[in-house]
């Protein structure tokens, strides 16, 4: 009866092993299905499958993440939009050596604003202007700025979610908001939508490329002298339409009375 009463002991401490390492194993399948990131070339990520779950979605404020991004007063005379790519290194040259000197005579003076118009070229200039998007607006240029100041350390580099997911943090973004930015399908396809625009209006073809006041088109990594003569010709114009002189307003009928 003791051998009996040993092996039954036996069998349901094996019973319960086998139990704990089943769920064990279950866990870190869900773990691991949950965490589970994906990297691909741009068109094929346009095309792939998102991890089915609602609560991801709902937690980006598509809205806001649409939202035109914008330096300076939008009552300046002048508008300036830019078409630029994250990945893209005379973009990085222009933020870097050009932009501020825009930015101190141009935006800082009311003369100009500038519309910062994402068009990613490549699957992690996409990622990184979804990330960028998704942060508050009040940090949007500060991690655009970050970006193309460190470019070389992300952009050709085959880890560079995991380092975007670094800087991001950097600016308050959890890795769950990280990821739920990512599995956006919405603000994918938001962004590569403005790019067939841009493209249908502009003929934009490479990065950066320039719209001021919807009518001049700089493309390539122009020098500020080249923003600052046709800035100066677009303030030309400008002031010359304010001083057009008017036609003279028609003179009031003489008064009359009835009977007269």
């Amino acid at each position: 009866m003791a051998d009996q009463n040993t092996s039954n002991k036996s069998s349901l401490k094996f019973i319960a092993l086998g139990g704990v390492l089943l769920l064990g194993l279950l866990g870190f399948g869900v773990f691991m299905t949950g965490t589970k990131t994906t990297e691909a070339p741009l068109e094929a990520s346009v095309d792939a499958e998102a991890p089915q779950s609602v609560v991801i979605d709902k937690s980006v404020n598509l809205e806001k993440a649409k939202t035109e991004r914008v330096l300076g007063d939008q009552t300046a005379p002048i508008k300036i939009t830019e078409h630029a790519s994250l990945t893209c290194s005379h973009c990085a040259n222009f933020h870097i050596n050009t932009l501020p000197e825009l930015v101190k005579n141009y935006v800082e003076t009311g003369k100009a604003y500038i519309v910062f118009s994402d068009f990613p070229l490549n699957a992690p200039a996409l990622h990184a202007s979804m990330i960028s998007r998704c942060l508050p607006e009040d940090q949007y240029f500060a991690f655009v700025k970050t970006l193309f100041e460190t470019q070389e350390s992300w952009a050709f580099d085959v880890g560079y979610m995991d380092i975007l997911k670094q800087k991001a943090a950097a600016f308050g973004m959890s890795g769950e908001q990280f990821n739920a930015c990512l599995q956006s399908k919405e603000l994918e396809a938001a962004l590569l939508d403005r790019i067939k625009a841009v493209q249908a209006q502009w003929s934009v073809k490479s990065t950066p490329s320039f719209v001021i006041n919807n009518q001049i088109v700089i493309s390539g990594a122009a020098s500020y002298a080249e923003f600052e003569k046709s800035l100066q010709e677009a303030l030309a114009e400008i002031a010359a339409k304010s001083v057009e002189p008017q036609a003279p307003a028609p003179a009031p009928a003489p008064n009359t009375t009835e009977g007269e």
